[in-house]
């Protein structure tokens, strides 16, 4: 009897098993086939071109150390747009597959990237969305105006257009993102064998209510309904989702709290290696800043004219090559400064050089040369026009052109500030003595004498004419009549045998300038 008690109890329980079983939804199917070896490449910060090289070699590294799957942690408020389109058909073009882990935003030019990958992964709390074009004026985003909007937006919209046909999602969503007059509802057919749910457009919308389904007692219902009564997207807003929305739209296909739970949806059972920016990207991406360029630029004006007036020293001709250096190739490696900017200031930079090889000084060549190398310079501040054009044709391009006339202006009269203190002081830094002749008068008091200690007073006034004997760098000596005089200049180069004029005498110094014709 007990036995017989005992079995059916166990046939009971083995009944209320199989029914929670056959009640119980079947659990969600991982991603990908098994992986043995994933590569995680974090994204964040601005789009520029910065990360489009950085994506390009950290790929290049995976792929070569064996990866079978790249997963793209992205995190990022959007940047140039140039740039987020060359990321997304890069991203294409990679052999292996590619997934996406938003891992708590993707905005504007974040969704063309991430949208690029599939699958798509997001953390509980993360969000995408807003891909409308704007610019960046003075620090400050501002709409486009309709007609750039239109230009801007075409090579967005069909970027994703493309990216929501590979991936099988409705590609009103995407343009919902990008375009502020698209809205988007939510219709179902209640009625169907098989419930189906679509995301359409209002045009669409009206179509498909006036669509018919017969019952089988021949009575015509409609064949959809709206989910929701108001759209999910309505005009004058830009689609932006959390992660449940974009599961339930099919943007993303599972969430994923941290990487451990990202690794077993994509199915991921053997080793995984981190990439992350190197220094140098870091670096290139601190440069790029224009407080730290305007910083740069003063720099390279000061040790020029240290070098001009210090000939020989070539410390500072040096130093003067390395911020010009690092002002150009900062913004050529973010994607900011193109060819002819650089070809511009090489031309600038040789004609002064040459003007100063050839005439000893500041010559006719001069003047265009800094011409050239000054709209070069402020051409690297003017982001590029995703149309391909030139000419700045945006707000956001002709801001950057103020912020780089600025930085150019603004920097040259401090750099003259500068120039000018240090012309009446420099002689007296300790550390600058080794790299000039020291005047015998400054340390003086009484009446100017000459090398062989008779007095000079009389041949040495304001206004007096005298020639440079030795190369005045800018203090050497100057021969007035039988007088050789220590003198020194206000911090300029005059070569030997220039006529010069005495600009000011005292018991310290004798101060001369260029005369206005060259000595026979």
């Amino acid at each position: 009897m007990n036995r017989f008690l005992m079995s059916l109890l166990s046939v009971f329980v083995l009944l209320l098993t199989l029914t929670a079983h056959a009640q119980a939804p079947a659990a969600p199917e991982l991603l990908l086939p098994p992986q043995d070896k994933a590569v995680i490449i974090r994204l964040d910060g601005p789009v520029d071109d910065i990360m489009l090289a950085s994506l390009k070699r950290r790929t290049q590294q995976a792929l070569q150390g064996g990866a079978q799957l790249i997963i793209l942690e992205v995190e990022t408020y959007g940047g140039q747009i140039t740039s987020a389109l060359a990321i997304s058909k890069y991203i294409k073009s990679v052999p292996v597959p590619v997934a996406a882990w938003v891992n708590d935003k993707a905005y504007s030019a974040g969704v063309l990237i991430t949208l690029a990958c599939n699958p798509v992964l997001m953390a509980p709390q993360a969000s995408m969305g807003d891909c409308e074009p704007i610019e960046v004026v003075m620090g400050r985003a501002q709409a486009l105006d309709p007609e750039l909007r239109a230009k801007f937006s075409s090579p967005i919209l069909q970027e994703l257009a493309n990216s929501a046909q590979r991936n099988k999602v409705p590609e009103v969503l995407t343009r919902a993102m990008v375009l502020r007059e698209v809205e988007v509802w939510e219709l179902w057919n209640p009625q169907a064998a098989k419930p189906e749910t679509r995301y359409v457009d209002g045009p669409t919308r009206q179509k498909m209510l006036k669509e018919t389904l017969p019952l089988p007692d021949g009575t015509l219902v409609p064949a959809w309904q709206d989910r929701h009564a108001q759209p999910i997207d309505s005009k004058d807003t830009l689609l932006t989702i959390g992660t449940e929305q974009a599961l339930a739209m099919g943007l993303a296909q599972r969430s994923a709290r941290d990487q451990q739970e990202l690794l077993t949806w994509l199915n991921v059972r053997g080793e995984v290696q981190t990439l992350t920016y190197n220094w140098t990207e870091h670096l290139a991406r601190w440069l790029v800043l224009w407080e730290i360029r305007a910083l740069f630029f003063v720099a390279m004006l000061i040790l020029a004219y240290l070098e001009i007036s210090h000939p020989g020293a070539s410390i500072f001709g040096l130093g003067a090559v390395v911020c010009l250096g690092i002002l150009v190739a900062a913004p050529y490696f973010t994607g900011t400064a193109s060819t002819w900017e650089i070809i511009t200031i090489i031309v600038g930079v040789l004609l002064v050089a040459a003007d100063i090889m050839l005439h000893g000084g500041m010559g006719f060549l001069t003047p265009p040369g800094v011409i050239l190398v000054a709209v070069g310079l402020i051409g690297t501040f003017i982001p590029p026009d995703p149309d391909g054009g030139s000419w700045p044709s945006s707000p956001a391009m002709w801001g950057g052109m103020q912020i780089g006339a600025c930085v150019v202006v603004f920097g040259s009269v401090f750099s003259v500030g500068v120039m000018l203190g240090l012309a009446r002081y420099l002689h007296m830094v300790p550390g600058f003595r080794r790299l000039q002749l020291q005047p015998a008068a400054a340390a003086m008091i009484g009446p100017v004498r000459d090398d062989l200690s008779n007095t000079a007073s009389d041949a040495v006034f304001p206004g007096a004419m005298g020639l440079a004997e030795t190369d005045l760098r800018p203090a050497g000596k100057v021969r007035f009549g039988t007088h050789l005089v220590d003198v020194t200049t206000r911090g300029d180069y005059i070569a030997r045998g220039t006529a010069v004029d005495v600009v000011e005498v005292s018991g310290l110094a004798v101060v001369v300038k260029p005369h206005s014709q060259k000595a026979n």
